[in-house]
């Protein structure tokens, strides 16, 4: 804990799950925050905000913005669909470690909708309720992707985010205020 990032955020870590996280210690993450020092981003009420960002438990390891890549949120529902193109028996608790290459179309056929993230790493996606969030470091544009980590939440209109990847895996968190 105890972590700041450089625009002075507290570096707040999720609670660590044995199941579903692991070992924290010495991993490095990409952490999704909104609201705190992200500009002129401003919860939506149909919606979360976010803003990526790299962040690490190592001592010494400033965390940085991530202005890159995009994000998906698929409805809940969907995930059994999502787990059956990984195959090879993934279950719901392989999520935040889940790194899959989808067919071109897959993420539209299960209902998915994918964000950019800005050159601030700020995003903004439109979908409440139980929602998997992936990221994604290039678009899908109609070609096979590569989902890096997902994880499922339950997101109410105008939420803020903190989605943090690294050893622990991938890991979506509600922001206070």
């Amino acid at each position: 804990m105890g972590a700041t990032t450089e625009d002075g955020d507290p570096g707040h870590r999720p609670p660590v799950a044995a199941a579903r996280r692991g070992a924290l210690a010495g991993s490095l993450a990409v952490a999704l925050v909104a609201g705190c020092g992200t500009g002129d981003l401003p919860p939506t009420p149909d919606g979360v905000v976010g803003t990526v960002w790299s962040v690490s438990d190592v001592s010494g390891t400033r965390d940085t913005r991530v202005p890159e890549g995009w994000v998906v949120a698929l409805p809940a529902e969907r995930l059994r669909d999502l787990l059956d193109v990984a195959g090879d028996g993934h279950m719901e608790r392989d999520l935040p470690y889940l790194q899959l290459t989808v067919p071109a179309g897959t993420l539209d056929t299960l209902g998915g909708t994918v964000v950019e993230v800005d050159g601030r790493g700020r995003f903004r996606v439109d979908v409440t309720g139980d929602t998997v969030l992936c990221r994604l470091p290039e678009h899908p544009s109609g070609r096979p992707t590569t989902l890096r980590g997902c994880d499922r939440a339950d997101l109410a209109g105008g939420t803020v985010v903190r989605m943090t990847w690294g050893e622990g895996g991938l890991a979506v968190v509600p922001v206070d205020g």
